[in-house]
């Protein structure tokens, strides 16, 4: 019995330290990309979670989410790169692969702003594909629409038109989601 309440402790106490330092590294990336907040003690405070939480793949997933982001977000694309490509090796899990599409989108999103759109099209594709054997829809309809964009950058409109009306397909049923507007504007500009 007193095996179980220590287990229930433990699990109980990682819980909420999980939550806290998510919810912490999520507010000082955002910060710091914002420029609200000193980045030396912030690039602290987050050293100090990350240390806290070395044995816990779940916050240094979420760690690793957000720092990628944070470089991508202040034009340090190759930086985010790297740190998503280690991520990806790292949280790497057959039964579980729905974490890699967000890794995968930022590389791709990095190869997009850096205009290599055929980089940022071969990784948005392989993001797209986790998408669709894992059933998220809703995703997949938002990388639909980012690659659509991408071959309009191209001036590929069949192609365009293709993946546009890809995600539109699934967000026709939603059109109160935030994106709805933007992906009908994409459509009607590929229809034209």
């Amino acid at each position: 019995f007193q095996l179980l309440f220590i287990i229930i402790v433990c699990s109980s106490s990682f819980s909420q330290n999980f939550t806290a330092d998510s919810l912490k590294i999520e507010s000082l990336f955002s910060q710091l990309t914002s420029g609200k907040n000193n980045a030396d003690s912030s690039f602290i405070a987050l050293q100090d979670i990350q240390q806290r939480n070395k044995n816990y793949d779940s916050v240094l997933e979420i760690f690793d989410y957000y720092f990628s982001k944070y470089l991508m977000l202040t034009g340090k694309m190759d930086s985010s790169i790297l740190v998503s490509q280690n991520a990806l090796e790292k949280f790497t899990d057959d039964k579980n692969r729905a974490p890699q599409i967000k890794f995968l989108k930022i590389i791709a999103s990095c190869y997009a702003y850096s205009q290599n759109y055929q980089k940022g099209i071969e990784y948005f594709k392989q993001a797209l594909a986790i998408c669709e054997t894992t059933n998220h829809e809703k995703e997949a309809s938002y990388i639909n629409n980012n690659i659509a964009n991408l071959f309009f950058s191209l001036m590929d409109y069949e192609s365009a038109y293709k993946y546009s009306v890809a995600s539109f397909n699934y967000l026709k049923n939603y059109p109160n989601d935030p994106y709805y507007g933007s992906i009908l504007a994409i459509l009607s500009m590929a229809e034209i």
